[in-house]
């Protein structure tokens, strides 16, 4: 939702001086309070702003038999979708 992210990432078009600065800083925070407040007023600011207004939550189930079927892996370490893997084995 940065500036920077307009037409690759972003597609609402949207920018925010305050938040593309809070992006930056709650990247280098160290102090854990400090970054979870800085991370909360990003998500007040598109709250506010309401970049994207969801028509719809739909729910999503996967499910997969690792046992009987193999090429198939989960995205993001894991917790995300299933892929079907076509990369070759190494």
């Amino acid at each position: 939702m940065t500036t920077g992210s307009i037409e690759a990432w972003s597609d609402c078009i949207r920018s925010n001086a305050e938040y593309d600065k809070l992006f930056l800083e709650q990247q280098t925070a160290v102090d854990l309070k400090k970054r979870i407040e800085i991370v909360q007023r990003m998500q007040q600011i598109v709250y506010e702003e309401s970049p994207y207004i969801p028509l719809a939550y739909t729910l999503n189930l996967q499910a997969a038999d690792k046992g009987h079927w193999t090429g198939w892996v989960r995205a993001q370490q894991d917790k995300g979708s299933w892929w079907y893997n076509t990369l070759p084995d190494t």
